[in-house]
């Protein structure tokens, strides 16, 4: 166990080797103000792998930071077993569970990746990606928490990433599960799954990048809720699964809220208690859909529906501005099955 005297404190400093850990617990923890602290600091760009044991760094100062893993320069991080944590609990703090600084792999394929935090001001980061276009979840669970503030499970600023299985879990204030920022951000969910509970939630929130998901299950049970939040990128949704839990008053499973165009198909969304499908601009194109929701699609652009079963409360399909073009489709409705508003 490492308790930093000075503003920064390190567990592991790794400047030129490879790291290995597979059992025992490393500890590292600073009180400072503004301080830093990391469970493995990696400076080398050889491997760094955690195969067992605990790796924990902790932040009790105001406006300090805490980091299970940073990796500076490494060429590859991998965690296959074991639990890499930080947590954040003094005001203005952050943690990390890994931070990928450079432009190598980050992959899980088993163990946990958590980062937590305790109050208003704090926020969590489960796995941080600056510039790296190869970083991989195909198993073990990566985990944010903040109790009354934000969280990310992974926060894709510029790279890519790839999620094929495993879990990642979210309970946050505000959380995320999936945050793709930039327009050079890349994100493919193939498979896994994402949780999320909260207040306001967003399994995946596509702000200005490259979205692809062509499998696994978004499970929303929080209160105001998306599935998926496409915000100015690019998104195709060829398969998977939303399933809405929430009782809040605001629930969408899949929300398009930009001027590009969208396709969607082989996917199953289930949001009884909300909204199925949204799209505020651009053209929505729905290949093939199974919805059930209150309002299966609401549309206020453009949206072609070349095949849907939509099993909805008030509105299969409520038409408030735009076109929409319908060639095959299947609605069970308490009310209207298309209702057209202009």
């Amino acid at each position: 166990k490492e308790i930093a005297n000075t503003l920064i404190g390190y567990g592991i400093h790794n400047r030129d080797g490879e790291v290995s850990i597979e059992a025992g617990t490393i500890v590292t923890e600073t009180a400072q103000v503004k301080g830093i602290t990391y469970g493995i600091y990696n400076q080398s760009a050889k491997p760094v792998t955690v195969k067992g044991g605990s790796v924990i760094a902790e932040a009790r100062g105001e406006n300090s930071t805490s980091c299970g893993i940073y990796n500076l320069a490494g060429e590859m991080v991998q965690v296959t077993g074991g639990m890499v944590l930080a947590n954040a609990n003094a005001e203005s703090s952050i943690s990390y569970g890994i931070y990928n600084k450079t432009n190598g792999a980050i992959s899980v394929t088993g163990g946990s990746v958590q980062s937590k935090s305790s109050l208003a001001s704090a926020v969590s980061y489960g796995i941080y990606n600056e510039t790296s276009r190869d970083i991989a979840l195909s198993g073990g669970t990566v985990t944010a928490q903040s109790d009354r503030n934000i969280a990310y499970g992974i926060y894709n600023k510029a790279g890519k990433v790839a999620v094929t299985s495993g879990n990642i879990e979210v309970n946050a204030t505000r959380g995320y599960g999936v945050y793709n920022e930039s327009s050079t951000a890349e994100a493919d969910v193939q498979n896994g799954k994402i949780t999320m509970v909260g207040t306001t939630s967003y399994g995946i929130y596509n702000k200005e990048g490259v979205l692809s998901v062509s499998g696994g299950t978004i499970e929303l049970l929080g209160d105001t809720s998306y599935g998926i939040y496409n915000y100015t990128g690019t998104a195709d949704i060829t398969g998977g699964e939303i399933i809405a839990k929430a009782t809040g008053s605001s629930i969408y499973g899949i929300y398009n809220a930009n001027s590009n165009n969208m396709l969607i198909s082989d996917t199953t969304i289930n949001a009884q208690n909300g909204n199925g499908i949204y799209n505020q601009s651009g053209t929505l194109q729905i290949e093939s859909a199974n919805i059930t929701a209150s309002a299966g699609i609401y549309n206020n652009n453009s949206v072609i529906v070349n095949s849907a079963n939509i099993k909805a409360i008030t509105y299969g399909i409520y038409n408030n501005y735009g076109n929409a073009e319908i060639q095959s489709l299947d609605i069970i409705s308490n009310n209207y099955g298309v209702y057209n508003a202009n």
